[in-house]
């Protein structure tokens, strides 16, 4: 039965993805796209669209670029993209497809799995050209290159006359770890060749790192900047932070760091403390929670990018390191609802590692501590960041006890302990400090969108 089963599911999706029924899909989809934010659109003035899929990732530059005044953001859910994928990868092909593993499967040379591929781009071209057609699109964007999802998307969409254009936002690579993630982009399975029209990264050292590693041609990658930085610089540039509160946030990290890679820890921890900085995230995570505790007067907030496994195991270690549940810390919570720039603006001190919110928090004029002792001083040492920046930019932890220190030394401080106004780490993470980053991604779009257009005159 179940073999049957699969057999007709597999029939119901021969039939869908034949080109009579593009039409029909087509319009399906185009009704179910989705403004981004059509009231800040229409603020800006913003009449011309532009269709961004896997949206909630890359929101913050999104936001920018959809009250510049020139495109509407569109969005795709998820769910329809990946159903349309599954006309060609689902059925017995799907079966196939999770034994490899969808980016195995999409590089693979094998004839029968590289028909596949074949078929559904050729699909995606007449459906991607409908769907843009029916509701005025006129480029798709997303996030990354990499994303298993979206790479038959992006040979369909140029094949089609559309523009495909990548807003890279994985751009911290400090030039302690470019020669290997330079590595990881060339040989890495998760990594595919760019077949999209062009790429945005936010400075040189990730079009190094694409362009030496084979990723992408040299003339297809662009150094725009940051959009989502232009507020803060702009807000620097007129002083426009608030004076801080009582308020201590520490940026959690993982125990991979700095571009380490292990299959065998999915969730990015050892639990038997054979790889990454094990000690390093015990230690400062039990560091800051002892300086809560001597300080209740306080809001200490460790905020991970997100709460599945991360925040247990946060609660875990610190239980396990002082014999304090976190429950019982009344000033300190676990929380990920509140935007990073809400906190940087409401905090005095702020911990973090490798981090771009480090670096946000510099802009803020906030004083930051960077725990760097253990396997940061160890095994791991040449996966730290930001080392040149060290006690010019940021304070230097070297011990959990020396991090406390070092926070009580901030927060008790009337300014700032390091007031260095030299803009290199913000040129050189963030590209530029002008604050014209959305701008320039913007005169791209449009570039590229009339050169199509001309091109299918």
């Amino acid at each position: 039965m179940t073999s049957l089963k699969k057999i007709m599911k597999t029939a119901i999706l021969i039939v869908a993805r034949q080109s009579v029924f593009i039409p029909l899909i087509a319009r399906f989809v185009a009704q179910k796209l989705v403004d981004f934010d059509l009231v800040q659109a229409d603020r800006a003035g913003a009449n011309r669209n532009i269709l961004a899929l896997n949206a909630i990732r890359y929101g913050q530059d999104l936001k920018r670029i959809n009250g510049q005044g020139e495109f509407r953001v569109k969005t795709l859910d998820p769910d329809i993209q990946n159903w349309i994928n599954a006309l060609f990868i689902g059925g017995l092909t799907g079966e196939r497809v999770k034994r490899l593993g969808a980016r195995v499967f999409l590089k693979s040379n094998a004839p029968e799995n590289q028909r596949v591929v074949a078929k559904q781009e050729a699909y995606l071209q007449k459906l991607i050209r409908r769907i843009c057609k029916c509701s005025d699109v006129e480029a798709i964007v997303t996030c990354t290159f990499y994303y298993a999802q979206d790479h038959v998307w992006m040979s369909a969409a140029e094949e089609a006359g559309v523009p495909f254009v990548v807003l890279h936002k994985e751009c911290m690579k400090d030039e302690s770890i470019i020669p290997e993630m330079t590595k990881q982009y060339a040989t890495g399975e998760i990594y595919f060749r760019f077949k999209g029209t062009r790429m945005t990264v936010y400075n040189d050292n990730e079009k190094k790192c694409q362009v030496d590693s084979g990723i992408v041609s040299e003339d297809k990658v662009v150094v725009t900047g940051c959009p989502r930085t232009d507020v803060l610089f702009k807000r620097r540039l007129e002083a426009g932070f608030p004076d801080p509160g009582k308020c201590v946030t520490f940026f959690s990290f993982r125990h991979l760091i700095g571009g380490l890679r292990d299959p065998e820890l999915k969730t990015g921890f050892s639990v038997d403390g054979s790889n990454g900085a094990v000690r390093l995230f015990a230690e400062s995570h039990a560091a800051f929670a002892q300086t809560a505790i001597l300080h209740p007067d306080w809001e200490f907030v460790i905020k991970p990018k997100w709460l599945k496994n991360w925040a247990p195991f946060i609660e875990k270690t610190i239980l396990e390191e002082i014999g304090v549940d976190i429950a019982d810390i009344s000033n300190l919570r676990v929380d990920v609802s509140e935007p990073a720039q809400s906190l940087i603006d409401r905090s005095k001190v702020v911990v973090g590692l490798n981090s771009t919110a480090v670096i946000e928090a510099r802009v803020a004029g906030r004083d930051v501590v960077i725990p760097v002792f253990e396997e940061a001083e160890g095994r791991h040492r040449d996966r730290i960041y930001f080392r040149k920046y060290f006690d010019t930019d940021f304070m230097v932890a070297r011990s959990g006890a020396h991090q406390q220190e070092l926070i009580e030394k901030a927060m008790l401080s009337v300014t700032p302990v390091l007031n260095n106004q030299d803009d290199r780490i913000f040129r050189e993470f963030f590209g530029f400090t002008d604050g014209k980053c959305t701008e320039r991604v913007v005169a791209l779009l449009k570039d590229e969108i009339e050169l199509k257009h001309r091109g299918s005159a």
